[in-house]
């Protein structure tokens, strides 16, 4: 019998947790052996299953290689179970899509973020809701060229960060985990926002999603209005005035992701870095799906004398990825831009 490749399995792992679609799914052969190890890993898993029209899509999938590499005593039973209750459970019919846990999983020893989100776009009017490409691939570029993102190259953690435009957290929950000091914001009702259906907001998701992960040193979840930049210092909530203050003699870095992509909100999002990163520096991840409205953001930045920078880092592998995506913007390039206010 050829000996397990844990390697291909641990892939496939990643990429069922991460709701991969199923078409590009990288499936091994799969004896005995490794029938046994995805019960373990994915049927019995500590961390919380996709919901059940992904399961039923990826072991459809999968089946085939069950199938193929069964011993004498059939495909192993608990896995069997799983799939045979799934093919007898009728497929949800319903407006929308369901949400869904998305766990990403990364780094030897393995580390997971895991996140409840909407398998939509757009969902309640916003795009806060699920995680896009750019954030992963400024996950990536935190994790593997982090001197070049932050400008430290002695550092052993990430400086203290504000995340604007949160949305799912995801970002501002991997630099929690690697010990950063995290102030995430997004719009809602500090007082309101929790997750739940009467809340479904960008705010009440990123709560939840924060607590869903444990974190030792959780981000602070705060609202934040782009359009407040423009008022008078007095008059911008708290928030503002909190991301100025130095942390152990630290300016914040502004962080963000997937944030350029409205024209009318472009000047919005200028603004506001203008306020928070002044003495320090915005790093912003683009998912360039209109060249005209990545253009106006540099465009805006320049007339505001902030110098923009595009950092020209080795891209994520789209074959072994640090972090597996859904495969939406497949294709698309993403930017990494650092601005340094005036």
């Amino acid at each position: 019998m050829p000996e397990l490749d844990l390697s291909l399995l641990q892939t496939l792992k990643r990429q069922y947790f991460a709701l991969v679609p199923p078409y590009l799914l990288q499936i091994p052969d799969l004896p005995p052996p490794a029938q046994e190890w995805l019960a373990d890993n994915l049927i019995e898993s500590p961390f919380p299953a996709p919901e059940e029209g992904y399961q039923r899509s990826f072991w459809k999938r999968v089946l085939p290689f069950l199938e193929a590499g069964a011993g004498e005593d059939g495909v192993e039973e608990r896995v069997y179970e799983v799939v045979a209750d799934l093919m007898a459970t009728p497929p949800r019919f319903g407006d929308r899509p369901p949400q869904s846990y998305k766990t990403f999983l990364y780094s030897q020893p393995e580390r997971a973020i895991t996140l409840n989100e909407e398998q939509v776009a757009v969902q309640a009017g916003t795009t806060g809701l699920r995680t896009w490409t750019a954030a992963l691939h400024l996950g990536h570029h935190v994790l593997h060229s982090s001197s070049s993102i932050f400008l430290s190259p002695s550092a052993s953690t990430p400086p203290p960060v504000l995340e604007l435009g949160a949305g799912t957290g995801f970002l501002s929950i991997l630099l929690a985990q690697l010990g950063a000091d995290v102030i995430t914001t997004d719009l809602g009702d500090e007082d309101r926002d929790v997750e739940s259906q009467a809340f479904r907001t960008p705010l009440g998701r990123l709560k939840g999603n924060i607590s869903l992960n444990r974190l030792e040193h959780p981000p602070r979840v705060l609202s934040l209005d782009w359009t407040d930049a423009s008022a008078p210092s007095d008059e911008r909530s708290p928030v503002w005035a909190e991301a100025l203050k130095p942390v152990a003699g630290r300016r914040r870095v502004v962080m963000a992701a997937d944030v350029i992509y409205d024209p009318g909100l472009v000047p919005l999002l200028v603004d506001a870095i203008g306020v928070l990163a002044k003495e320090s520096y915005a790093v912003l991840a683009a998912t360039v799906r209109n060249e005209q409205t990545f253009n106006l953001f540099l465009d805006e930045c320049a007339s505001r004398a902030m110098p923009t920078e595009i950092l020209h880092l080795t891209p994520m592998d789209a074959s072994a990825p640090t972090f597996w995506d859904t495969a939406l913007d497949a294709g698309t390039r993403v930017e990494i831009v650092r601005v340094t206010s005036p």
